[in-house]
């Protein structure tokens, strides 16, 4: 058998790969995210050779999940230690059931993916700004990618989907290898505090407005990637997304195409206060 390991936010997954090939192909999609050590969750791969058609499914029966698409099947304990995953050997295949399977980790561990676009600000090459990373919510077509595209490559999360956890009573965003319109990403991994989430909003100007708290979670809600139709995981779903807007300053921001980078880096930083 043949081994890869990947790191995204605070979890590792463990991949127990039938073929070289299988190696290589993680290797080459998830290199950013590769680490040596091996990881407390286990995902044993099988080609499959002979899809059926099944609607998406995530189900949780007595002791395990059940993750269901035409192109791939996987069986994954109580405790989402051990995966068994049949899967078509294809790019879109693979990412599409971690993006699913991710969603379980990471509220297991305290974690979402929302779909945003990540920027970490550097102190480096803005030393009189708030460093770290700012979060901007919206669904497609809420000015992500545009967003990116403006600030820069080089420093982004991503322009789709981006991992929230909270460690130590503090909300951390971390890199995704899960991009949209910006295919191949950045090529590097960033984590760190975050200072600020943005819910995107279609605008003629450049602008931040405040927002009540149950604007925020209502926000945050209706951004989240989740599958899940247990309730106890819906139960830690909405805990999880009040504590974020109690932790931290949620804004609207609308935005410009036309904006300056360095006008939208102020705008956004100036409006940290935590």
């Amino acid at each position: 058998m043949y081994f890869s390991n990947i790191k995204i936010g605070n979890i590792k997954i463990s991949f127990n790969c039938p073929s070289r090939r299988w190696q290589k192909f993680i290797k080459k999609n998830y290199h950013p995210f590769l680490v040596a050590k091996s990881s407390a969750y286990k995902v044993t791969l099988k080609c499959n050779k002979n899809p059926i058609q099944n609607k998406l499914s995530v189900t949780k029966s007595i002791n395990k999940w059940i993750i269901k698409r035409d192109d791939f099947v996987s069986f994954t304990t109580f405790n989402l230690k051990n995966t068994d995953l049949e899967i078509t050997e294809n790019k879109y295949s693979f990412d599409s059931w971690l993006r699913i399977y991710f969603t379980l980790l990471a509220l297991k561990n305290r974690g979402i993916l929302v779909h945003g676009a990540g920027y970490f600000l550097s102190s480096r090459e803005y030393p009189s700004k708030n460093s770290g990373v700012y979060l901007f919510i919206g669904r497609s077509g809420a000015g992500k990618s545009s967003l990116i595209k403006i600030l820069g490559r080089e420093y982004a999360l991503s322009d789709e989907l981006v991992h929230i956890y909270e460690k130590s009573g503090r909300i951390f965003g971390a890199s995704t290898p899960f991009w949209g319109e910006l295919k191949k990403g950045c090529g590097k991994v960033y984590q760190g505090k975050i200072k600020n989430i943005f819910l995107l909003e279609h605008s003629k100007t450049n602008a931040i407005k405040s927002l009540r708290s149950n604007e925020a979670v209502k926000g945050i809600l209706k951004n989240v990637l989740f599958f899940s139709k247990n309730n106890r995981n819906i139960e830690k779903l909405l805990n999880l997304s009040s504590n974020i807007t109690k932790k931290l300053s949620i804004y609207g921001l609308g935005f410009r195409l036309d904006v300056k980078r360095k006008d939208l880096i102020g705008l956004i930083s100036e409006k940290y206060e935590n």
